[in-house]
């Protein structure tokens, strides 16, 4: 490293075993990382539960996880699920929330719907939250893990949706 970026000095900057300023240029540095709290990784691989507590690892409709358990999505009149992808994660505190997105097949084409969401065995949307725009009202009830929407502008045969929501606890697929 040539330069330091406060003084031009290169006497005191980070390396691979002393830690120090960072200059200008890449750092490169071998072995595990080791953050405070014990939360460790290499750059080339993180386990199943560390990668889902940091949402990092996507779980697929329909693919089993652990347990042996599928993440999947349903309701009355879906045809077929296009894509089904759901990242689970935990806050600092402790909740868990889940970004997912979701693409329903209706047919034949419906005005109204509920499209369910397997999070395991009593976990569900831990609150309520509505959607609106683009000639659709959606909700997800707080007491399940569903969103039952409805069209303003007459029937579809897709259902596209995504968001991200706070759970009463971790996926019980999830890692």
């Amino acid at each position: 490293m040539a330069n330091s970026a406060l003084t031009g000095n290169t006497s005191g900057l980070a390396s691979a075993t002393s830690p120090g300023l960072v200059g200008t240029s890449t750092q490169t540095f071998a072995g595990a990382k080791t953050f405070q709290d014990g939360l460790a990784f290499t750059s080339a691989s993180l386990s199943n539960a560390q990668a889902t507590i940091l949402g990092l690892k996507q779980y697929l409709h329909g693919t089993t996880y652990n347990s042996g358990i599928a993440p999947t999505v349903s309701g009355s009149g879906i045809t077929s699920i296009t894509s089904g992808k759901f990242i689970p994660y935990q806050c600092q505190g402790g909740e868990w929330r889940l970004r997912f997105n979701i693409f329903a097949v209706y047919s034949p084409a419906v005005s109204s719907g509920t499209v369910n969401i397997n999070l395991g065995v009593g976990v569900t949307f831990d609150v309520s939250c509505s959607i609106s725009g683009l000639g659709l009202n959606a909700y997800s009830n707080g007491a399940a893990a569903n969103i039952a929407w409805a069209s303003v502008s007459g029937t579809v045969t897709n259902f596209i949706v995504s968001g991200d929501v706070s759970l009463s606890a971790k996926p019980t697929w999830a890692y």
